[in-house]
């Protein structure tokens, strides 16, 4: 299940509160972010700043154990997909601890979706 090219079809759109209007956060390894909270609703995910000061949620695992500021240790884009209820989208990997999948929508778009809004997960 979640193995690259299952494709999975979106049975709930996501709600406001997960929706990101901000420009994605890409993050490399070796770069340095300032951990900022940890998040309630996807408690392995906590907010960063880099010190251009682009903020986005990043998976707590990729980073360093220092805080508040740490050094990356695997790289990340936070860019998500809004797709439609009854879409497609062909996963291209899966963050199963963290509970989000990297896929590609029907227009070929790609970003991250959450793996409880899909079917057959």
């Amino acid at each position: 299940m979640g193995a690259p090219g299952r494709t999975v079809r979106v049975t709930r759109a996501l709600p406001r509160s997960v929706r990101v209007s901000d420009p994605p956060l890409r993050i490399r390894p070796r770069g340095t972010v300032t951990v900022l909270e940890r998040s309630d609703e996807w408690p392995a995910f906590v907010l960063v700043r880099t010190p251009g000061g682009e903020v986005g949620w990043v998976p707590e695992r990729y980073l360093g154990s220092e805080r508040p500021r740490t050094r990356v240790r695997r790289a990340y884009d936070t860019t998500s997909l809004e797709p439609s209820v009854g879409e497609t989208l062909t996963v291209l990997s899966s963050d199963t601890e963290s509970g989000w999948l990297w896929c590609r929508d029907e227009d070929g778009r790609v970003g991250w979706y959450p793996t409880d809004f899909v079917d057959q997960f």
